[in-house]
């Protein structure tokens, strides 16, 4: 009996949860062109990405948008020791549009962006990482659902590069999750993760929630911290679900730097404040848990639980690959299936078993 509440109860609340998702993921997404004047200040904090900083203002440089936009970008180096920041001076003295360089006073990825964020003159922040790449109508599309949804704040879809090999359709596979969730969870009123690699919001509103947010000792973790901050608040939200909002990013090369950055970002998971975000946290776990050791208890409960949960991943994955117009094999899916039990388990393990680090340790 207790096996079976332990195992049931998170399966049914995950199904639930996928099932909204799901449906949701295939919304269309409302735009319409900004007829008003608005101003919007790009924030870019940035350590040691020389190469990355360079490309992005490139990229930026070719932004296709409307007269009705006044823009800058406030680029921010955050203790960077690879000279890159040296040459992205040399090409900001070069650029068509309004850009700056500043350097940051305390060490960390949020406190940068909080400097930047504090420099900006623009009505609206949009976020991202030195790392991504945009098409020329991102800032257009981002602007447009932005203000034609009037939220407060909007994320925007992260999405992985194409990488070679087996391990990297496998870490694009799970990447491409996590991005299904945020984004269907957006479309059913409860969003309960953001990534600041993509995000677009409202100084008035990012000031207003910083009164109740509880991360000042966290390096990194401003883009879920702010979204929590404003949904408990009751500010509106929403999804910029459209290929022109999205950015890519190239997603990690090596098992020991995936744990890494996963076992970082589940460690905010228990400064969460949202009940909401902590019991999908929970149901994940434990529904891990039972997949890896299940069989031992009972193989037909196991099978049961392991099929039922692969088959709304691979439903969900598949749906959010083929709108965005990326690949997700069948095989591909299911190999990660049967790797995903532990790999969770790994991260939650490395996650508890951490040494307290001090602030502004990790940087992402």
């Amino acid at each position: 009996m207790t096996i079976g509440v332990l195992i049931f109860l998170p399966l049914i609340f995950y199904l639930w949860l996928t099932f909204g998702w799901f449906s949701a993921i295939k919304t269309r997404v409302n735009i319409k062109k900004n007829q008003q004047p608005v101003s919007i200040s790009v924030v870019v904090p940035f350590r040691n990405e020389g190469q990355q900083t360079a490309a992005l203002l490139e990229q930026l440089e070719h932004q296709v948008y409307d007269v009705t936009i006044q823009w800058e970008v406030i680029f921010v180096n955050d203790y960077s020791e690879d000279k890159g920041e040296e040459h992205l001076a040399e090409q900001i003295k070069r650029a068509s549009i309004d850009v700056k360089l500043i350097h940051a006073k305390e060490k960390g990825k949020k406190a940068a962006q909080h400097l930047g964020i504090g420099q900006a003159t623009g009505q609206h922040i949009l976020t991202l990482d030195a790392d991504v790449h945009i098409g020329e109508k991102w800032l257009q599309s981002m602007v447009d659902v932005h203000l034609t949804n009037e939220a407060l704040y909007t994320a925007g879809p992260v999405l992985p590069t194409e990488g070679k090999g087996w391990w990297s359709r496998l870490v694009a596979l799970e990447f491409l999750s996590l991005q299904a969730s945020t984004e269907g969870s957006f479309h059913r009123s409860q969003p309960f993760m953001s990534n600041g690699a993509n995000s677009i919001f409202e100084v008035d509103a990012w000031r207003e929630a910083e009164v109740i947010r509880h991360d000042a000792g966290l390096a990194s973790g401003d883009d879920v911290f702010l979204l929590h901050a404003l949904h408990a608040l009751g500010k509106k939200t929403a999804h910029a679900s459209h290929i022109d909002a999205a950015v890519y990013t190239d997603l990690p090369l090596t098992f020991k730097a995936l744990m890494n950055q996963r076992s970082r970002w589940a460690a905010k998971t228990s400064h969460y404040k949202s009940r909401f975000a902590q019991a999908i946290a929970i149901a994940v776990f434990l529904l891990a848990l039972f997949q890896l050791f299940g069989w031992m208890i009972s193989f037909y409960l196991w099978g049961i639980v392991w099929l039922t949960k692969t088959i709304a991943d691979m439903a969900i994955v598949k749906r959010m690959a083929a709108k965005y117009h990326l690949k997700a094999k069948t095989i591909d899916v299911l190999v990660l299936a049967l790797i995903y039990p532990i790999y969770i388990t790994m991260v939650v393990a490395m996650t508890l078993l951490q040494v307290p680090q001090p602030p502004n340790k990790h940087w992402k």
